[in-house]
């Protein structure tokens, strides 16, 4: 990612790939406009979001939250925190 760095509360997220599992073991890739994906990494943290979201961390937000921005080629979802509706317990401390 270039050095793009999000203003006041903004929040840029990397979207977790949108899959479609239909149980029959075979994954198949988001070609029929199924549902984005509504959970991703956090890339950069804007200089006035309060302490608490870290950079790496996984987050879940609404279907309708924040916009999307292209940037390298790469979907990149910025969002405020408020439109964050949780975080992911790191897989060691579950």
């Amino acid at each position: 990612m270039t050095d793009l760095i999000p203003l006041a509360n903004r929040i840029f997220v990397k979207p977790d790939p949108s899959i479609d599992n239909l149980g029959d073991g075979i994954v198949r890739p988001d070609s029929s406009g199924k549902k984005p994906s509504m959970t991703g990494t956090i890339l950069r943290i804007g200089p006035a979001v309060a302490p608490g979201l870290e950079i790496g961390q996984r987050v879940a937000w609404g279907e309708f939250n924040g916009n999307e921005l292209l940037v390298d080629g790469q979907t990149v979802k910025v969002l405020s925190p408020d439109e964050i509706w949780a975080t992911f317990l790191p897989k060691d401390a579950a």
